[in-house]
């Protein structure tokens, strides 16, 4: 799958971010920015948007979701995986395992850190954190 990045001001193609050799071909892929709108997050791929260059390909946990930032810009989460991203993004580690938000859309609630999951097939929403 692959992410097109435009200037809404002129509607030019800024980047178009794809590796066909390292896609994860998630089913329900939505390319993500971080916070900054420095990276974005594309099937499972993580990318630099001002170079249009991949800085690190995550490992494949489901086959729907690729994963969203955390509002802290210090994490990822990916599926039931929490990875901790360093400040150079050079160091990417896995940073803890959180059942609740296995096969779930996550929705951040940005103003006090809430994470909310949601299983769409049940309807059901959990509150998993909150401030």
């Amino acid at each position: 799958m692959f992410c097109q990045i435009y200037d809404v001001a002129t509607g030019s193609r800024l980047a178009r971010l794809h590796d066909t050799e390292r896609a994860n071909n998630y089913t329900r892929n939505r390319a993500t920015f971080n916070m900054s709108d420095e990276l974005v997050l594309n099937d499972g791929i993580l990318w630099d948007v001002d170079s249009a260059r991949s800085i690190h390909k995550f490992d494949k946990f489901n086959p729907s979701i690729s994963g969203v930032f955390h509002p802290n810009g210090l994490e990822i989460i990916i599926n039931s995986e929490v990875v901790s991203l360093h400040a150079d993004y050079s160091n990417i580690k896995h940073g803890c395992h959180c059942d609740e938000f296995s096969e779930r859309g996550i929705n951040l609630n940005f103003e006090n850190i809430t994470v909310v999951s949601a299983e769409s097939r049940l309807g059901a929403v959990n509150n998993v954190g909150g401030a």
